[in-house]
Formats: C-alpha cells, structure tokens, sequence
C-alpha cells in the first residue's frame, strides 16, 4: 500500500487522484451552468429565486431516496435471480453507492466495472458475471426508454399538447420499437442457445454471445413478473423516484411542466449518461438536462434553476458517501467473497 491509496475495482485510487476527479467534476459543472447563464435573463433568474416554492425542494429529497430505494431492490433480485448471489441489503446499498460514485472519479463505465467486481466476488464466473451486469443495464434502460416511446406515442394524440416537438416523438418511437423487435428475435428459445454461445469461440465472438445472455436473462425476468417483482418494478420506481425529483425541482422556480412531456424530455437530455463522458458527464449532463427541458416549452432560467437542483441531488449527494465508503471497500469485498463461498458450499446440497 505504498501509494497511500486502497484497491478498489477501478484500480489503486489514491487520495490526490480522487480529489482531482472530484474538483474537474465541480468546475465543469460550475462551467457549465455559468456559460448557460450568460443566456438566460439575470432579472429573471433573480425573480425566480425570490418567489421559489422552497417546499418543493422537500419533494426533491422524496424522489431521490426513493429511486434509491428501487435501484437496489431491482439490483438485488437480479442479481439472485435464476441461481445468482444472494446478497444481503447491506452488501447491496455498498455496492450501489459505490458504482454510482464510479461515475464522478472514472465514466459511465466506472460503474459497470464495479457492478462486474461484486459479481465476480460473489462467486459468479467471468462470463455470467458479465451476463447479469449487462441484464441489469439492459433491464434499466428498457423501462425507461420503453416509458419515454409511450410517452412519445402519447403525445402524438395530444397528450403533451403541442410542448413535444412531433420528431421528437417519432425518434424515440423508431428506434425503441426496432430495439424491443431484435431483442425479442435474439432471446427467442429457437435462437438464444447458439447466439448466447461464450466458448470455442473467438473474443469477438465470446463478447456478442455474453451481450444476447444478458438480453435472455432480461426476457426470463418478463416471462415471471409474479416472482421477479421487484426486479421489474424497482427500475421503474428508480426512475420515478428520479422524474419526481427533477418535476419538483422545476416547479419550485415556475409552472408544473406537463408530465409527459417532461418525461420524453428527461430522457433525451439524461441518455448522455450512457455515454462515456469523463468525470461522470459534469457539465455535459446537465447542459443536456437544460436545454431538453426548454425544448418542451419551459423557460431557460427556470429550466436552470429546477436541473441545477435536481443534479445537487442526483449527482452530488451522492458523492460524499462514494467517497466515505472508499476505506470500507475491503470489508465490502469480504462481504462479497463470503456470500460466494456460501453459494459454493452450499451448491452440492442443492444439486443432490
């Protein structure tokens, strides 16, 4: 331990090197929020502060702990489904802020590498670690994008009145439609046995196989929504919880926005988390976030306003406690490896 700094998934993460992550965080978010507002109205913005509906800003809290709550409910299940590690609420809540703390001192990445860590821990092998931790970024993201289509559908036929612009809605219906069809195609029991296919095969290969596993486990939780409940519903309520923020946010600096609306918004702005933007996507995301939301008819410095407070909480409470876990990573690593050799003690007893 000469560098000063523990073994975490993502590498030997010194002290100064986090520190440094974390201030490149924080100016390209100051960054970006100070070259927005050189756009928007300053009399505005002032006014907006002065009549805020600072009870909204309680809400904002409810969302937050709530997305929480369904994001490591949903991970939980997942994870133990169809012969996976059980692991304790505890190990989860670790693991889960942690990953979400991957994303401020590495990308978007930071995040699947420590989800592969704990399954990889928690004595999956390489390959079914790599399955699971696909199927819980392709369960996340199918009940979001799958929402948003509908929405976009919705609001076709009035729903979002006139705040949706009509291409908008037509993008994100062509391409999710297409998506949920291939994924269908490539899961299908005729066809998941070869394509899922991981050895005798190239690397190349091996990785498209590990993908369509991922997309199989995925379409097995569909097929058993009565058993894997709150693996299909903690995603959603995730991101509620996260749309319910952001709504709050907004409509303490100005009028409620449309809901649905607002919901294809927040995802056209959010989906540059998928991307791998250094140091989380501070600045990015929110500049994203801002400039979605004045698409749907909202006002730049309220849109300003309501982002930059549902970000405080989305990305920036979650970093003090990312980086308090950090000297416990050990101790989280023993909890993971203790849960795999329960699993395997305990597998020739299942088998018999």
């Amino acid at each position: 331990m000469s560098g000063g700094g523990p073994t975490t998934p993502l590498g030997r993460l010194e002290p100064w090197r986090v520190a440094v992550a974390v201030a490149i965080s924080l100016g390209l978010g100051i960054g970006a929020y100070a070259l927005i507002g050189r756009l928007a109205d300053s009399g505005a913005l002032t006014e907006a502060v002065r009549s805020a509906g600072w009870p909204w800003l309680g809400l904002c809290l409810v969302g937050f702990l709530a997305a929480y709550a369904g994001y490591v409910a949903a991970y939980r299940e997942t994870a133990a489904a169809f012969g996976g590690p059980e692991l304790p609420y505890r190990v989860v809540t670790g693991v889960v802020i942690t990953g979400f703390g991957a994303y401020t001192v590495g990308t978007a990445a930071g995040g699947l590498a420590v989800d592969f860590w704990a399954m990889h821990r928690a004595g999956l092998a390489a390959s079914d670690a790599a399955r699971r931790v696909l199927a819980l970024n392709t369960l996340q993201w199918t009940s979001i994008t799958v929402a948003t289509a509908l929405a976009s559908a919705a609001s076709l036929l009035g729903a979002g009145g006139d705040a949706v612009p009509r291409w908008l809605a037509w993008t994100w219906i062509a391409i999710v439609v297409p998506c949920l069809a291939a994924a269908a195609w490539v899961s299908a029991p005729a066809r998941r046995t070869t394509l899922s296919r991981v050895t005798g095969v190239g690397p190349v290969r091996a990785a498209f196989g590990t993908a369509i596993g991922g997309v199989v486990l995925v379409r097995r939780l569909y097929l058993a929504p009565r058993r894997y409940r709150l693996a299909l519903s903690g995603y959603p309520v995730y991101w509620l919880g996260n749309g319910l923020c952001l709504f709050a946010g907004l409509t303490a600096f100005g009028p409620a926005p449309n809901v649905v609306a607002l919901l294809v918004a927040y995802t056209t702005g959010y989906i540059a988390v998928a991307l791998p933007l250094p140091a989380g996507g501070a600045g990015g995301v929110d500049a994203a976030l801002v400039f979605a939301v004045t698409l749907i008819v909202i006002d730049l410095e309220q849109a300003l306003l309501g982002v930059g407070v549902y970000r405080a909480l989305n990305f920036w409470l979650q970093v003090l406690p990312a980086l308090m876990l950090i000297p416990a990573l050990p101790r989280l690593a023993l909890r993971l490896e203790q849960v795999g050799e329960a699993r395997a003690s305990a597998a020739p007893a299942g088998a018999a």
